[in-house]
C-alpha cells in the first residue's frame, strides 16, 4: 500500500462544496420520477456542520449544484454507521461496504463513468463504522485511483471512458454534478466534499514537459516594463514600481497591450507576476493566453502560436481578483503547458503551431511578447520574464 501525494502542480481548480447546497436526486437507472417507483426514502439534515443523511433502499442520491469535467478528483470526509456509501460521476460508481456479501464480506463496487461496466472485489477492506475516513477517487485520462485515508485502495488502467477520451476528445469537456448517498438502511455523515478539475493532458505531454523543464534554457531575459511600448492603447501608468494597463469596457484585449522592445526567437517561457481586477492577456507571435476570460472566469482559452487557432478549455482560466500571481505559459517545441502558482492548469502537444515547427525547421518563430487587460479592466505587473528554451 502506497501513500496518496497529492501531484504537485498539478490542477485546473479545487472547489468546495457547500454541504447545504447539495440537492436530491434520482440515481440513474431509476427514470427521472421518484414516484414511478414509489421511491424517494432519502432523508437528511445538518447537524454541527455536517450533513447527516439517511436512505431505506438506493433510490436517491445527493448532488453538487454545479457539474464537473474529466480528469478530476473528488475527496469526501465521511463516517458511515457500517452500512453502504456509495458516489457518483456520470454513469460511474464506488460503492464501499456493498449489501451483497461476496465471501461473506461487503465488497467494493467500482463502475466505468462512461459505460457504467463495474466489478465487485470482496479482497478489500470495509469502511470501518462511526470513524471519520478521508476518500479521493481520481479519474485521470489514462487510470482510476482510490485512497482511504491516504493509502492505496484500488486502482484500474483500461477502462472503458479512457478509450473514449483518447477517441472522442470533447468527452472531456461535458459537465456533470458529482453525487453521493447512503444505501439500504445506512446512515453516512459528509465533513466536507471537494471536487478538483485535473489538467486535461494525456501521457505524452506530460512526459514531453517534464523533459522540457530538465532542459538547459538558451537565454533568460528580465524585460525592463517602463521599455515596453503601446500597441493601440493608451491607458497606462506607473506605481511602485509596478507597470498598470486599463482596458477600454469594449476592448477585449486581443489587438492592443504593451510590447517588449526585445524580439524573442524560437520555443520559449514566459513568466509573468502580475494581478488584475478583471482578464488579462499573454501575447506571443500569433498565440495568446487569455485568463479570467469575459463572462466564463473559469474558462483557459489558448489562440494557436502559429495560425491564431482557437481553443477554449471550461476550467483553468480562473484568477484570483487583485491578488499577486505567477503565470508561466511554456511554448515548446513539442509541448505547451500553462501554471499559475507553480500548478499546472494545462498542457497539450497536439497544437498545429507543433506540427509546423516539426515539419518546416526554418520556420521564423520570432515576436515580442504582449500583455494587456480586457474589457475595462486593470492588469498591474510587477515582473516579466522571457526564456528562449
Amino acid at each position: 500500500m502506497s501513500k496518496y501525494r497529492k501531484r504537485k502542480g498539478s490542477i485546473r481548480k479545487a472547489h468546495e462544496v457547500e454541504l447545504n447546497s447539495l440537492i436530491r436526486a434520482v440515481n440513474y437507472g431509476y427514470g427521472t420520477d421518484e414516484n414511478f417507483y414509489g421511491l424517494g426514502t432519502l432523508k437528511h439534515h445538518i447537524d454541527g456542520g455536517n450533513l447527516v443523511t439517511t436512505m431505506v433502499d438506493d433510490s436517491d442520491c445527493l448532488q453538487t449544484v454545479d457539474g464537473y469535467s474529466l480528469p478530476l478528483r473528488v475527496d469526501v470526509t465521511v463516517s458511515t454507521c457500517g452500512g453502504e456509501l456509495r458516489l457518483y460521476y456520470l454513469m460511474g460508481a464506488l460503492l464501499f461496504n456493498h449489501i451483497h456479501e461476496v465471501n461473506g464480506k461487503k465488497p467494493f463496487l467500482c463502475s466505468d463513468v462512461i459505460s457504467g461496466v463495474g466489478a465487485l472485489f470482496s479482497d478489500k477492506p470495509n469502511i470501518p463504522s462511526n470513524k471519520f475516513v478521508d476518500i479521493s477517487w481520481v479519474l485521470e485520462t489514462d487510470y482510476v485511483e482510490v485512497y482511504v485515508d491516504g493509502e492505496l485502495y484500488y486502482r484500474q488502467e483500461n477502462m472503458p471512458y479512457m478509450t473514449a477520451l483518447r477517441q472522442t476528445p470533447d468527452i472531456g469537456k461535458l459537465l456533470a454534478p458529482v453525487r453521493i448517498s447512503a444505501a439500504n438502511d445506512s446512515t453516512i455523515t459528509i465533513q466536507s466534499l471537494t471536487v478538483t478539475e485535473l489538467p486535461s493532458c494525456n501521457k505524452s505531454a506530460h512526459e514531453a514537459l517534464v523533459a522540457l523543464e530538465k532542459n538547459t534554457p538558451r537565454h533568460v531575459y528580465e524585460v525592463d516594463t517602463t521599455t515596453m511600448t503601446k500597441w493601440n492603447c493608451t491607458n497606462i501608468s506607473y506605481a511602485d514600481g509596478c507597470m498598470n494597463i486599463t482596458a477600454e469596457p469594449h476592448d477585449d484585449g486581443i489587438y492592443t497591450g504593451m510590447n517588449s522592445e526585445r524580439w524573442f526567437n524560437g520555443a520559449v517561457k514566459i513568466d509573468l507576476r502580475a494581478k488584475t481586477n478583471g482578464g488579462l492577456c499573454i501575447f506571443y507571435h500569433y498565440g495568446a493566453l487569455l485568463l479570467n476570460r469575459g463572462q466564463n472566469s473559469d474558462e483557459l482559452f489558448i489562440l494557436d502560436i502559429t495560425n491564431s487557432k482557437e481553443h477554449g478549455y471550461s476550467a483553468g482560466g480562473w484568477l484570483p481578483a487583485d491578488e499577486f500571481v505567477d503565470i508561466e505559459w511554456i511554448i515548446g517545441h513539442d509541448v505547451m503547458a500553462v501554471k499559475v502558482n507553480g500548478e499546472l492548469r494545462h498542457v497539450g502537444d497536439s497544437y498545429d503551431y507543433i506540427g509546423t515547427l516539426a515539419s518546416n525547421p526554418d520556420y521564423e518563430l520570432c515576436a515580442p511578447v504582449r500583455v494587456n487587460a480586457t474589457f475595462g479592466s486593470t492588469v498591474t505587473v510587477e515582473s516579466l520574464r522571457v526564456t528562449e528554451l
